[in-house]
C-alpha cells in the first residue's frame, strides 16, 4: 500500500523544494523556458506525453506556494492569466485538439501546472496520458519549438521578459 512521505508537511511546507532551488533559470534538466512572468515561468518539457508539454511554476514573491487555495484572489486571478496566456502560445504552434490543465502538487507540492496538449490521434483519448513516461523530445527540435513558443510569449503583455531586437 502507497502511503504519503513521512516528511510531506515538511515539503508542503517548502524544505527541499526543488522549484524553489532551482530559482528562476532560463533551463533546467527538465526543459526550457519559454515564458517568464511577474508569478511564474514555463518551461516547454524535454520529456514529453505529447507534443508541447509544458509546466507553468510560480515564482512569485521569491515565495513557497503549495496550492492554489494559498494565494490571493489577485494572485490566482494572475496564475491563472499567466497560465492562459502559455497555453495560447502552444495552442496557436502545436493545433492540438484540446488543453488539460493539471493542477497536481502531490509529487512535488510547489504549486505548477501541467499544460498537456492533447491530440486526436494521442495514446489515451478521453483517459489520462502518463506524465512520468513521455519520450525524449530531440535537442535539436526541443531548441527550435523553445525558440519559436519564446518568440509569441515575449509579445505578451504579461512576460517580464523583454522581446528581441528586430534583426536579433
Amino acid at each position: 500500500m502507497r502511503t504519503w512521505p513521512l516528511d510531506w508537511e515538511a515539503r508542503e511546507a517548502g524544505k527541499g523544494c526543488p522549484f524553489c532551488a532551482e530559482g528562476r533559470v532560463d533551463r533546467n534538466r527538465y526543459g526550457i523556458r519559454i515564458f517568464g512572468g511577474v508569478l511564474t515561468d514555463a518551461y516547454l518539457q524535454r520529456y514529453a506525453p505529447s507534443p508541447g508539454f509544458t509546466i507553468v511554476v510560480w515564482r512569485g514573491d521569491n515565495s513557497h506556494v503549495s496550492d492554489t487555495a494559498d494565494l490571493t484572489d489577485e494572485e490566482a486571478c494572475a496564475y491563472q492569466n499567466e497560465t492562459l496566456a502559455v497555453a495560447r502560445a502552444l495552442r496557436g504552434h502545436f493545433h492540438p485538439a484540446h488543453v488539460n490543465y493539471l493542477t497536481l502538487g502531490n509529487q512535488i507540492p510547489h504549486l505548477h501546472t501541467n499544460v498537456v496538449l492533447r491530440y486526436v490521434d494521442d495514446p489515451a483519448p478521453g483517459g489520462m496520458l502518463d506524465l512520468n513516461n513521455g519520450e525524449r523530445i530531440a535537442d535539436e527540435m526541443l531548441e527550435q519549438q523553445a525558440t519559436t513558443l519564446g518568440a509569441l510569449l515575449r509579445e505578451s503583455p504579461l512576460s517580464t521578459i523583454p522581446p528581441e531586437p528586430a534583426g536579433g
